[in-house]
């Protein structure tokens, strides 16, 4: 099963009944990953999260540091925004009051989550 599949089936039962994930991408916070202090020192200072892109609001979940890909609580939701995530293989974004950083893997989920909220801004 790919992995963005995988993402919205453990997402998914932490969400109201009436929310349907439209878009997921994972993040993390904490030390930059450009930090110098890698390995296994850093993840003693990151923390992974799991966004699941809803119709009106993005919602932050936090997860393990071994088992990333499950979420284990909602942290707290955003109303949804435009990311445009730029750089060649970490993307700086600010979610609520935190600073993710987004993985090269997951630019193409936001870019499609950015391009849906950008057409429905649009005036007919």
């Amino acid at each position: 099963m790919p992995l963005r599949d995988k993402l919205t089936a453990r997402a998914q039962p932490l969400l109201a009944p009436n929310d349907q994930i439209r878009h997921v991408f994972m993040t993390q916070t904490g030390m930059s990953p450009y930090s110098p202090i890698g390995g296994a020192l850093g993840l003693l200072f990151r923390k992974y999260w799991i966004v699941a892109v809803t119709d009106t609001q993005m919602v932050v979940m936090g997860s393990g540091r071994l088992t990333s890909t499950k979420p284990k609580s909602i942290a707290y939701a955003v109303p949804r925004q435009i990311i445009d995530p730029q750089g060649k293989l970490w993307a700086k974004t600010t979610l609520g009051n935190t600073t993710h950083y987004i993985h090269r893997r997951f630019f193409k989920d936001v870019q499609a989550q950015d391009a849906e909220l950008q057409a429905r801004e649009v005036p007919s």
